[in-house]
């Protein structure tokens, strides 16, 4: 004995997905990499050179002779591969790798306290433009649907 079980409409709705799935890079991608640098940008916010728009405090300055040198402007960049957008920051020091006690780890710890209320976290930078970015994916993604023929 067999018993067949078959959905009616299939045809449309695989074509529908497979119209999808070729939309969907040209879609994402170029928001996906404006919000990734500008959540860069504010947690590193570099003018170029040793200039910030995060002020120096007056201990920094208090006769030490403390000068930025932009190597964390510098050394953070926007990466991609595939289908992923990465921020990544390597800035190195006469005491080793800082970007983490100035931004914070990815998970947003490691922000040293003399950073912290001054520089962004990046992890905060990330997760506030991925929500406007996903907020702005899923109406697209309606849209898609919608013009598709799949509704949800």
């Amino acid at each position: 004995m067999q018993i067949t079980a078959r959905l009616e409409g299939n045809d449309k709705l695989r074509r529908g997905l497979n119209k999808i799935d070729k939309v969907l890079p040209g879609l994402h991608m170029p928001r996906l990499r404006k919000a990734m640098k500008r959540a860069m940008k504010r947690a590193v916010p570099w003018r170029g050179g040793g200039s910030y728009d995060v002020p120096v405090t007056e201990n920094q300055t208090n006769g030490r002779g403390y000068q930025r040198t932009g190597n964390l402007g510098a050394s953070t960049q926007i990466e991609e591969e595939g289908h992923s957008v990465r921020i990544v920051s390597n800035a190195y020091g006469r005491s080793g790798g800082y970007s983490r006690r100035v931004i914070g780890y990815a998970d947003g710890e490691g922000q040293a306290w003399m950073h912290k209320g001054r520089w962004v976290l990046l992890r905060t930078a990330v997760d506030d433009e991925l929500r406007v970015f996903l907020v702005e994916y899923d109406a697209d993604m309606s849209d898609i649907m919608r013009q598709e023929g799949i509704g949800l």
